[in-house]
């Protein structure tokens, strides 16, 4: 279990009470009440199965664009990326993925 604060370097606003990260994302929560063990054997298992993992997948389609390409990306880079395909420019931690 870890609380948001402890991991993060910056939690601000609306945050879960806690976060619980189930054997190594071995295990997905279920939501669920009632049963005699925490885990389901018919749920998913495994940290691409389990829809969860350490790390995301951002995708993106640009008009224009003649070829694909895998970039590196923070967190960060998400908001700054989105403002700018609407002309938003801001000054904010993270860079335009697609210029």
């Amino acid at each position: 279990m870890y609380y948001p604060e402890e991991i993060y370097p910056t939690a601000k606003g609306d945050k879960p009470d806690m976060m619980v990260y189930l054997d190594n994302l071995s295990w997905r929560a279920a939501g669920t009440l009632g049963y005699e063990t925490p885990y389901l054997l018919e749920n998913d298992t495994g940290p691409d199965d389990a829809v969860h993992s350490e790390y995301g997948v951002f995708s993106l389609y640009v008009p224009g664009m003649e070829e694909s390409k895998r970039v590196e990306v923070s967190i960060y880079d998400f908001a700054p990326t989105v403002l700018s395909l609407f002309g938003i420019k801001k000054n904010l931690k993270g860079r335009v993925v697609y210029e």
